[in-house]
């Protein structure tokens, strides 16, 4: 047990034998005197005489122990809180874990401090209980790097140790703190951890853990990891995120769409606004929310001569400013242009569905499998149809993919044969008669089927399937069948992709040729592959000594290393958007099950505080127990100090 106010303690101790005091000083007021007729009684009543010095012991006990209890609850004893248990006397070096994370900007019930301030101050208040010569080392989340510092006090610069818009990983963090114990030998010490408990931030599935265990154990010396998690979340959070922005020529014109996503933790019907600032002109819509998530699509219409901008979506500040805001950037018109390889009658279809409107920005090309160009360079999207490729072209499509290009199949495809090591197509199912096979789910609110930028739903449920050739290799499921079988799944490699779709464009197949779900599928599949030529590049926010060089075209231009703060810079020939990483979005949190299971063997321990309370509260955690002690004792002692009433003691006499 330690003491906030050990100087209170030391000053009232003293008093508890106060009690003790008075009453012998009570008893030297009377000078006994022998009396026979008083000696006669007193042997008369001897076993009464020995009941009232035991309850003249026990009433003095009471009023010492009241007193006691008084000076330990103004003491503010903390026995089992973060400064009870993280406190050490014996450890000679202290390496704090500081999560600096987006998530810890989350204020507490006043407004007024964050989860990070709050750490910070709760970690320099346990320090106060240190020997003088503690050495201290610092490892935060947004640099990853291990410094001595002097003073915590340092901790106070906002500038240097505030919240950043990166996020956290914790094993990253621990591997940090490892390497220096490993390099300096520091000698009996502790590990103090903060940080909300995100489970994004810990990645417990990741293998790495295993190995770091074991190095922590071959140790030869004394090591405690303490963990403070201010896992409290904020109440009606609401978070903004663009997903999406496409620039494209429609009637002469063109226009800009981005796609906003809303999201909060409740269901009740509410009124979000939502201000667009876009190249310094400001926007204001008011969105009406009746659930946890919401995405829509803004249409702005663009100069002739735009030649690229940059803008911020934001809501105002609730008791989460950390997602508050998202930067985006566009560039100048894209050439879409997509090759098709199909020797079938419907590759004149598939290319009308990449270009169907000759003159603008979109072409498509029909070509042989055998005669694919040597450069896919000017290409956004391959179609492969009905067709096979050599080994050759397919390493020149995975090279193309990995670049961020795009590759949509179709079937029919050979039985067992692997293509672009992603897909391995099975037996060609066909559907009984009079029964088809129906599209039960699918991705509505991003991806090549998501609903339009009017909100309108595609008829994907509505999409006569009879025959399917199903890859037995696993992806990211767009779409399924009603059985849970994939229509349209997605397989990620580099910055591009490939797509396969388990049916043909042929009638015999299904109603893909009729355009409704494959014209809006096969252009947002083209808009993705165009963005590899694009001068945006979306980054998340993490530490950077190119991007620390510039200063932001739109954002913080405070932060000492730019690149922890989101904002869109520019350098050269290219614009930079940072924003916070997608994971911090993810509010879910780790168990202490699995903390435990990631410590398994290492002395480890927690300190949750879950409540939304002051520090003061938490710090006064047993006050409330010692005042019910006082309050115990002094109802004992009016008891038995309690006199008869006078009527009881006339009607014996």
């Amino acid at each position: 047990m330690t003491f906030l106010e050990p100087f209170l303690l030391a000053v009232i101790l003293p008093f508890v034998v106060l009690p003790i005091i008075i009453h012998f000083i009570n008893r030297m007021r009377y000078t006994p005197m022998d009396w026979a007729a008083m000696n006669f009684l007193f042997k008369a009543k001897r076993s009464s005489t020995k009941f009232a010095k035991l309850r003249e012991i026990i009433i003095l006990a009471c009023r010492c122990l009241a007193i006691l209890c008084l000076a330990l609850a103004l003491s503010r004893p903390l026995s089992g809180g973060w400064l009870g248990w993280a406190f050490s006397g014996s450890s000679e070096t202290v390496i704090i874990l500081l999560d600096r994370s987006s998530s810890m900007a989350t204020l507490d019930e006043s407004g007024q401090r964050n989860k990070l301030e709050k750490s910070i101050a709760m970690i320099k208040d346990s320090a106060k209980n240190l020997s003088q010569g503690t050495e201290y080392v610092l490892i935060d989340s947004a640099t990853g790097k291990a410094r001595s510092i002097s003073s915590l006090d340092a901790l106070d610069d906002s500038l240097l140790f505030g919240v950043t818009d990166t996020g956290t990983n914790m094993k990253n963090m621990l591997e940090a703190a490892y390497e220096y114990i490993k390099a300096n030998n520091p000698g009996n010490s502790e590990i103090w951890m903060t940080g909300d408990l995100q489970q994004s931030n810990w990645q417990p599935t990741d293998e790495g853990w295993d190995t770091l265990k074991v190095d922590y154990k071959k140790l030869n010396f004394k090591l405690k990891f303490r963990l403070l998690a201010l896992s409290h979340q904020p109440k009606n959070n609401v978070g903004i995120t663009v997903t999406n922005q496409t620039r494209y020529v429609e009637n002469g014109k063109n226009f800009l769409d981005f796609s906003v996503r809303l999201t909060r933790d409740n269901i009740k019907d509410a009124e979000i606004q939502v201000k667009l600032n876009l190249n310094g002109v400001e926007k204001v819509r008011i969105l009406s929310m009746s659930q946890e998530s919401l995405e829509y699509t803004q249409t702005i219409e663009l100069g002739s001569d735009d030649k690229g901008g940059y803008g911020v979506v934001s809501i105002p500040q609730d008791r989460h400013p950390g997602d508050n805001q998202y930067y985006f950037a566009y560039g100048s018109l894209l050439n879409l242009k997509t090759a098709v390889i199909s020797k079938s009658k419907y590759s004149k279809l598939l290319a009308l569905a990449a270009a169907p409107i000759k003159g603008l920005n979109m072409a498509s090309v029909i070509i042989d499998g055998s005669q694919l160009p040597a450069n896919l360079s000017d290409s956004s999207l391959v179609i492969v149809e009905n067709s096979k490729i050599t080994l050759k072209q397919e390493e020149q499509l995975m090279k193309f993919v990995e670049k961020g290009g795009q590759v949509l199949v179709f079937p029919p495809l050979s039985k067992g044969s692997k293509l672009l090591k992603f897909i391995q197509p099975g037996v060609i199912e066909t559907a009984k008669k009079d029964k088809t096979f129906m599209i039960g789910n699918w991705d509505e609110q991003q991806g090549p089927l998501a609903n339009s930028k009017q909100g309108e739903v595609l008829p994907v449920n509505k999409l006569y399937v009879t025959s399917r050739q199903l890859s037995s290799l696993p992806g990211e499921v767009l779409a399924s069948y009603k059985d849970g079988q994939s229509f349209l799944s997605r397989y990620g490699h580099g910055k591009g992709a490939v797509y396969y779709c388990s049916s043909s464009l042929e009638p015999k197949w299904s109603e893909l040729y009729k355009g409704a779900i494959l014209l809006p599928m096969v252009k947002r599949i083209l808009n993705e592959g165009s963005k590899q030529y694009s001068s945006i590049v979306n980054e998340s926010c993490r530490y950077d000594d190119e991007i620390n060089s510039l200063e932001p075209v739109v954002g913080n231009k405070n932060s000492a290393f730019k690149s922890l703060a989101a904002g869109v810079y520019a350098q050269k020939n290219r614009v930079i958007m940072l924003n916070r990483p997608a994971l911090e979005n993810d509010f879910t949190l780790i168990n202490e099950e699995k903390l435990n299971d990631l410590f398994d063997g290492l002395d480890f321990s927690m300190f949750n505080e879950t409540a939304d309370g002051s520090e003061e509260t938490l710090q006064s955690e047993l006050f409330s127990l010692f005042a019910l002690f006082i309050i115990i004792f002094l109802a004992i002692e009016g008891f038995l100090t309690m006199r008869k009433p006078i009527h009881e003691v006339e009607r014996k006499a």
